[in-house]
């Protein structure tokens, strides 16, 4: 589940936070061995910002050891996760989805993506999303050439981090 719920006319903010960091504990309890993701971008209530609740559940994260990922990293749609995941560089999984539906065709292609996501937020992994919108050949025209661009000029690009974060154990 992601923090936002914006479909949603009324609903307790607080609780729901509360009850994401309930899930994020019993899913560490239950997988222990597998990588948990929270699912962030936006979580704003009261006096408290997006940016402060969204440390708080990747603090609970770090103790719990796992990692951060959002629906939506592209360079063209800053949001409160990006801050989150460069204060968390290194210490948690970064492994943010491309949510190829908020693509800017123009701005937004692929190598820069990649570029974004490794260059600005030192991600572990990309998820990537491989449709859009507006563009049914997204994947065979867009996505797959330009990923199979950075496999055959790995010098060329920027390097995914492959250290393993602090809060977890990789063998």
């Amino acid at each position: 589940e992601e923090s936002a719920l914006d479909v949603m006319a009324v609903y307790n903010k607080q609780e729901y936070k509360k009850q994401l960091m309930r899930l994020f504990r019993e899913v560490r309890d239950s997988l222990p061995n597998s990588l948990m993701l929270a699912n962030l971008n936006y979580l704003a209530y009261a006096d408290t910002s997006h940016e402060d609740n969204l440390t708080e559940i990747a603090r609970l994260v770090e103790e719990l050891g796992g990692g951060i990922t959002t629906p939506d990293s592209i360079p063209s749609r800053s949001t409160p996760f990006n801050a989150v995941a460069q204060q968390f560089q290194g210490r948690v999984a970064i492994a943010p989805m491309v949510d190829s539906s908020f693509v800017d065709l123009e701005q937004d292609t692929p190598l820069e993506i990649y570029r974004f996501n490794v260059e600005e937020l030192g991600v572990n992994f990309i998820i990537w999303s491989p449709w859009h919108r507006e563009q049914e050949n997204y994947l065979t025209e867009q996505l797959l050439p330009a990923l199979q661009t950075i496999v055959l000029n790995p010098k060329q690009y920027p390097e995914i981090n492959t250290q393993c974060p602090t809060s977890l154990t990789c063998s």
